[in-house]
């Protein structure tokens, strides 16, 4: 496991836009700022490298009769704040994400493969600034709604 998750942070570092990258629990997660859709691109083109990493990890796997990886991956774009929560003079100040990028992307990667739905899943204003710069993106995706 440990492998896997380093793997995955060097993919999602090689950006100027990141901002954080962190684990909770099973879960890797990189924050981006994405001021033009061509950084939602590179960020959607990131996401395409951590998939592809782990369909290649798992056909390894499968040749040694080892359990396979089941990854979601989420992607949520939208205007987001940072605060600074904690306490210095306790040793915890860190930064605190709010907005509904965060919210859906973090809703979205455990549905993601699963239930009927593709590795990735994306927000519609993800989505729909992709599509403006990458016309064949509708061709991967399918349009599902949730209420």
């Amino acid at each position: 496991m440990k492998c896997f998750t380093s793997e995955l942070i060097e993919i999602l570092r090689g950006s100027t836009n990141m901002r954080d990258i962190g684990i909770r629990g099973d879960c890797v997660y990189a924050i981006y700022t994405t001021p033009s859709q061509q950084d939602l691109h590179n960020l959607y083109l990131r996401a395409c490298c951590c998939n592809t990493y782990i369909k290649m990890l798992n056909k390894l796997l499968l040749k040694y009769a080892l359990p396979n990886f089941k990854v979601g991956i989420g992607l949520g774009a939208s205007e987001t704040l940072v605060i600074k929560a904690g306490r210095k003079d306790v040793g915890i100040n860190d930064k605190v994400w709010i907005g509904d990028s965060v919210i859906d992307a973090s809703n979205f990667a455990p549905i993601a493969n699963k239930c009927g739905f593709g590795d990735i899943v994306m927000s519609e204003v993800f989505y729909n600034n992709l599509s403006n710069i990458e016309d064949n993106v509708k061709i991967f995706f399918d349009k599902k709604y949730s209420e």
